[in-house]
């Protein structure tokens, strides 16, 4: 129930940060929960290669975020990792990883 949610807030917010952009998003995938799955990986692709964000620490927020669900899960945790987000924040993230590796 989890994994869901958290695709559908990241696609969400990944539209409205794109909002100027075409991306190819799969029709079928608006209402069939497997086929969301199967597509957010390559919106999240097409996200990353065009995001653009004044705001350093917001900019690598979202592109953890993104890389995420793009499934670069060793380049999101090296971005984890670096001073910008805080040891609050690093241990929220940190956590969602492990999350993210049991469920596979």
């Amino acid at each position: 129930m989890r994994k869901p949610l958290c695709l559908a807030v990241i696609f969400l917010t990944a539209a409205s940060l794109a909002a100027a952009q075409p991306f190819d998003f799969p029709e079928a995938a608006v209402g069939d929960a497997a086929a969301l799955t199967k597509a957010m990986p390559a919106l999240a692709e097409q996200v990353i290669a065009t995001y653009k964000e004044d705001d350093r620490g917001k900019y690598l927020d979202n592109l953890f975020r993104l890389q995420m669900v793009a499934g670069h899960y060793s380049a999101a945790a090296d971005r984890a990792e670096r001073p910008v987000f805080g040891a609050a924040r690093f241990r929220r993230q940190q956590e969602g990883l492990r999350l993210q590796h049991r469920a596979l």
